[in-house]
């Protein structure tokens, strides 16, 4: 009787009471020296639920020390409504697609490369460089998307200090993760002269049901090219 009524009176206090073996108690802060496991058989929901009814309050509180991770789950199936502030450390406006839109005026020098994204899936990059007063103007276009695609691209090099103008048309497939490339020469006879501008219309359609077109001219001087368009996915 006497063990009885202190530790009544030691739950009445607040203080922690040792359930290991014992009963859980409710509205008192339990403690076990072993992990406590609910097993629900033949339970048709659940096999436990907590409801908090206080406005504004969690259900449910998860406390670790240190790196250890709050709680771990065995399953990778999603959970519907389950939202995350942040993922490796970042927030979710870091993972955002790309814009649907995106302005390609840009300058490349020799020996540069420069990208635009479009949507989820495509990557367009531009390379520029010159040997013996050749200037090439290359395009590639990365497909990230989870099948394969086709893409066309229709051009036309302007008159320049040597070229006659002409007009191109380019086309090739690309799978998921793979590249596809053209170049395109623009050459002026000498590092003085500007080559001629290269006026380009790529059209790219894939499985997944993407459209992108990229429409830019590309101009070719003695030591650089520079790049003026957009990059669009419809939508």
């Amino acid at each position: 009787m006497a063990v009885a009524l202190v530790a009544l009176s030691l739950n009445l206090a607040g203080i922690a009471y040792a359930a290991t073996g014992g009963n859980f108690i409710l509205g008192h802060k339990n403690t076990a020296g072993k992990t406590t496991t609910l097993i629900g058989t033949g339970a048709k929901g659940a096999a436990l639920s907590v409801t908090n009814d206080t406005p504004g309050h969690p259900a449910v509180a998860f406390h670790a020390f240190g790196t250890a991770q709050p709680f771990t789950v065995t399953s990778s199936t999603t959970v519907s409504d389950l939202s995350a502030d942040l993922l490796d450390g970042l927030s979710s406006s870091a993972f955002q697609k790309s814009s649907d839109l995106v302005p390609m005026d840009s300058v490349v020098s020799f020996g540069q490369t420069k990208s635009w994204d479009v949507g989820p899936y495509i990557t367009l990059y531009a390379d520029c460089s010159g040997t013996s007063g050749n200037d090439t103007f290359t395009q590639r276009l990365l497909n990230n998307a989870p099948t394969a695609g086709q893409w066309t691209s229709g051009e036309i090099a302007a008159v320049g200090a040597t070229n006659p103008g002409t007009s191109e048309t380019h086309g090739g497939s690309a799978g998921s993760g793979q590249d596809t490339q053209i170049s395109k020469e623009t050459n002026p006879s000498s590092s003085t002269l500007v080559g001629p501008a290269v006026w380009a219309n790529v059209i790219w359609r894939d499985n997944s049901g993407e459209v992108v077109t990229a429409e830019y001219s590309a101009i070719a001087y003695a030591n650089y090219c520079e790049i003026t368009g957009t990059l669009t996915r419809a939508t």
